[in-house]
């Protein structure tokens, strides 16, 4: 094991009820990981690397981007906590659907507006003509 925190110590411990030498970086791991099992299974309802064949890259993008919104929606969840009652916070899925809706709001421009101009004003009259005219100031 390589630890750039934990030293070379270790302890007695035991494996398949025999008792044995293990690393404390070991032990640290083993009662701290129910945090990162709570993690996967938190996230296992909203897999966004679905799709097969995606470059490794771009299945490393969207689990750190999973990731990212879950640990929000825990800072969320925590900052309310302290202020409000539970009634009023979010659950998961409608934080993620706020965010969603929000950066659509933001980047996604808003459908045009038709105009109450009719078709007919919009065509060409032929019976004018309609060449550019070359002026003094037109080059």
């Amino acid at each position: 094991m390589i630890s750039t925190f934990h030293d070379n110590s270790t302890y007695t411990g035991t494996r398949a009820g025999e008792e044995c030498e293990k690393p404390i970086c070991v032990k640290d791991y083993n009662t701290t990981m129910g945090g990162i099992d709570l993690k996967y299974q938190k996230l296992f309802m909203y897999p966004m690397e679905r799709k097969r064949g995606l470059k490794w890259y771009i299945k490393m993008f969207k689990r750190l981007l999973n990731t990212c919104v879950h640990n929000a929606y825990i800072l969320y969840k925590d900052s309310h906590n302290k202020r409000y009652d539970e009634k009023n916070i979010m659950t998961h899925r409608d934080f993620r659907y706020q965010i969603a809706v929000s950066l659509k709001m933001r980047h996604v421009p808003p459908a045009p507006v038709r105009s109450l101009i009719s078709r007919s004003e919009l065509r060409l009259d032929r019976t004018k003509n309609h060449m550019p005219i070359r002026g003094d100031t037109l080059c």
